[in-house]
């Protein structure tokens, strides 16, 4: 920057195809000035200009100057005579080099005789010449703007004009801009929007990145299913619970029910006390047993249960809140509640137990809420929505019971006990275990057909982690990859990394079979709009795709690499949202004034696929919310802000793949997107607070850093066992060379980095944990492998305090 601006008269962007063209008027207000003010305004700094002019040497060899070097050049003769330039970088970059340019801009402007056009500037025959010898050879290096390396067309790294706004460049960055026109650094932002804040304060130009909207989902998603907690899951929960407690604790002086009554009572108050806090009043043989199941399930650690009757450890680490759930006590408080009625659990196979399933089932028909409303309506109210977010379940279900008595018109408790209709009802369960029980431990040590009360949801994703692992202790394939999620549902990128890179055949000799059955069952999948969590996995994959008419840069194999990481980022996030409704997948049973703005240009990552599916991932979600009554005024305004923003978003792609020049409306609306998702971010953060400043958010809340614990391997004789993370850590720096207006720009995103990691048994992290973890170089456990071609340690810097100041 300092050899530019020392010889400014070789100085950098616009010959005629890079101009940006001021298209409205700078003020209408201003009141018309005599000939002979105007001319004593453009006179005022006619000896400045003859310095400057006498300083510069029209006939300088420019031969071995390079697109940005002569860009600056040939536009010193009309900053000189007063043209004001549109294009941010170069009236940064004159207002810098021109002691006197803004002063000079500001007195023209208030005279009435600002130049926004090129043709407004009159220049001597001289400059004129020196002006038209310069674009010539502009426009003979532009014939090589792309050139072929490495069997990829990409964009001609010599080429970029902009490179100016960066000092301390690295020649390892530029190897990696040069080798595949983009390049990650770290850039340790707490979120992604504050890449592009500080974008827009150094006036840089802004890569809009897929990864920024996938975060904006995320956080919308979570505020969609902490809004319907807090307004109708939790009261729904403490409902059911009391009712079924309070009807069983009725029907205790039956002696032929006594037994089953009582132990429902307790089933009941367990969840009912982790919810609320409160104690209910059990039968004594219960009291013991009652205490220590809360005990449990409040400490998260994996042990036996006398309760539920089991030998072998029950996994009460999976009742220690994560996700979201760890902000808020109450939240913390539903999390214990809501997972002890989806993993507690009774046996078909045992008769006893499933009879207690029909007592808890009958109850469920006949008893009414305080509400006067049928019990099952009020399971109704959680279990449908969220299936339509999540999934449907996979574990067999009181529901099914009840549904089951419900059809046959069974209401007397007696009757549904019978003989006949508990065989009837067996036979009914067995059948539906063809299509249920699909995630199930590989080695089982309790019974295979559970009932629970409300089960946790089928993930098709958390069934392609089931099947590709090896149970044999010690192996050399221990674990699952996030990779194996992508490339069972087609991803080709992610098949050659796991193929050529990691060598999966080799590592386990079942893999290819077991992942070939994954691919097959999961080819030409019709279920994507089931639920959201299906729908946000395929808006996932179309980053997987690419397209003919995409910029060159997205047609290489490294660009598919960083869209295997932002999917993988993504789906992080995706697991984090999910983690208490979804089934985990275990390998064995545990239990002003002035002069108008300059237009910052910037680009938006052209992924008409993605956009489109992200398009058709946030309808799907408000048309779900909305067929079960759910979509509130507040959820509806939300949900149309995002489908606003992504509804721009797809019109500018479609722009840029049409190579038309966007709006200076467009460009603007582009730089300022990262304070714009900052008061989104702010709006569906916590639907008990209204903040209006970031500076107020506090705890977990405040990073980008999600964790989610995604597999659990726990084989006997097995020294390799523990529990497999899936993360995103702090937001990273994105460069992209990008053609804009017929010129190479070095653009900078935002994007997701990527963990995957094991830690021990009944060790389940917190996102508060989580993110101590990350900050913390030594213990923060490194980025994928594959990643390490595109990433760089060196990050260029920009001199925002004096090249970019505002301002008079």
């Amino acid at each position: 920057m300092k050899k530019l601006l020392s010889i400014v008269f070789i100085a950098v962007v616009g010959m005629a195809s890079c101009k940006f063209k001021k298209t409205e008027n700078v003020s209408d207000s201003k009141a018309s000035l005599s000939v002979e003010n105007m001319d004593k305004t453009a006179s005022k700094y006619d000896s400045l200009r003859n310095a400057w002019k006498q300083k510069f040497d029209f006939k300088q060899n420019i031969a071995s100057l390079s697109v940005q070097d002569l860009r600056l050049l040939r536009n010193f003769p009309y900053a000189v005579n007063g043209l004001y330039f549109m294009e941010a970088d170069l009236h940064a970059y004159f207002k810098a080099a021109i002691p006197w340019y803004e002063k000079c801009m500001w007195d023209m402007f208030e005279a009435d005789e600002l130049h926004l056009e090129y043709n407004d500037v009159k220049l001597s025959a001289v400059e004129k010449a020196f002006v038209e010898k310069v674009d010539k050879r502009i426009e003979e290096l532009q014939k090589e703007m792309y050139i072929t390396k490495n069997d990829y067309r990409i964009g001609n790294a010599s080429n970029i004009v902009n490179l100016f706004q960066f000092k301390e460049i690295k020649p390892d960055f530029m190897e990696k801009i040069a080798q595949n026109n983009f390049v990650i650094t770290g850039g340790g932002y707490q979120q992604l929007f504050h890449v592009y804040e500080e974008n827009a304060y150094q006036q840089m130009p802004s890569f809009i990145t897929t990864d920024l909207f996938l975060q904006a989902f995320h956080i919308y998603f979570s505020y969609v299913l902490k809004s319907l907690e807090k307004e109708k899951f939790i009261p729904a929960v403490e409902e059911l619970c009391k009712k079924l407690y309070e009807a069983s604790m009725a029907k205790t002086q039956d002696a032929t029910l006594a037994l089953m009554a009582e132990y429902n009572a307790v089933f009941y108050a367990i969840p009912y006390t982790l919810l609320t806090g409160k104690t209910l009043s059990v039968p004594a043989k219960y009291e013991s047993a009652y205490k220590t199941e809360v005990d449990n399930a409040t400490k998260a650690i994996d042990t036996p249960s006398g309760f539920l009757s089991t030998d072998y450890d029950f996994p009460y680490s999976l009742f220690k809140p994560r996700g979201h759930y760890s902000r808020k006590p109450e939240m913390q408080a539903y999390f214990r509640a809501m997972m002890w009625l989806q993993v507690a659990y009774l046996c078909r196979e045992n008769d006893h137990q499933l009879k207690q399933c029909i007592f808890t089932a009958s109850l469920l028909n006949t008893t009414k809420s305080s509400k006067n409303v049928p019990l099952m309506d009020v399971y109704a109210s959680v279990f449908e929505p969220v299936a339509f977010l999540v999934g449907l379940p996979d574990n067999l279900s009181v529901m099914d019971i009840a549904q089951f008595l419900k059809n046959e018109k069974i209401n007397e408790l007696q009757q549904a006990l019978s003989a006949e209709n508990v065989g009837r009802i067996n036979q009914k369960l067995v059948a539906l275990t063809e299509t249920r029980n699909l995630i199930k431990p590989k080695i089982e040590l309790t019974c295979p057909d559970k009932i629970n009360f409300m089960p946790q949801r089928y993930l098709i994703d958390n069934e392609v982690l089931l099947n590709l692992f090896d149970t044999i202790p010690n192996s050399e394939r221990c674990y699952p990859k996030g990779l194996d999620v992508f490339c069972a549902f087609g991803s080709s990128s992610a098949s050659d990394l796991l193929n050529n890179f990691y060598k999966e055949n080799n590592r386990w000799a079942k893999y290819p079979e077991e992942m070939a059955g994954m691919q097959k069952k999961f080819d030409n999948y019709d279920g994507w709009n089931a639920s959201v969590y299906n729908k946000w996995i395929e808006s996932l994959l179309s980053l997987q795709k690419t397209d003919k008419n995409y910029p060159v840069f997205m047609q290489t194999k490294a660009w598919d690499y960083k869209n295997l990481n932002t999917s993988l980022a993504s789906w992080a996030e995706l697991k984090h949202d999910a983690i208490l409704y979804g089934e985990q997948p275990m390998s064995a049973e545990c239990g002003g004034g002035g002069p108008p703005e300059p237009i910052v240009v910037g680009y938006v990552e052209p992924n008409l696929l993605f956009w489109n599916k992200l398009s058709e991932l946030i309808t799907l979600t408000s048309k779900m919310l909305s067929a079960h009554d759910l979509l509130n005024a507040d959820l509806k305004e939300k949900t149309n802000s995002l489908l606003t923003y992504v509804s721009f978003l797809t019109e500018v792609t479609e722009l840029e793949l049409a190579k038309k020049t966007l709006s200076e409306a467009q460009y603007s609306t582009i730089e300022h997107l990262g304070s714009s998702i900052e008061w989104f971010t702010l709006s569906v953060l916590d639907p008990d607070l209204r903040l209006d400043n970031w500076n107020l958010v506090e705890g977990a809340d405040r990073s980008v850093a999600v964790v989610a614990d995604v597999f659990t391997r726990n084989i006997p004789d097995c020294n390799k066992n523990g529990v497999l993370h899936v993360a995103t850590g702090s937001a990273n720096n994105l460069y992209v060379v990008v053609e804009i207006n017929g010129c190479l720009r070095l653009t900078r995103g935002a994007t997701f980095s990527y963990y995957e990691f094991v830690r021990p048994l009944g060790d389940r992290l917190t996102d508060e944990e989580w993110q101590k973890i990350e900050q913390d170089k030594a213990k923060r456990p490194p980025l994928l492998e594959w990643m390490q071609e595109i990433i760089s340690d060196s990050e260029p810097k920009s001199d925002s305090r004096n090249f970019y100041s505002s301002g008079c």
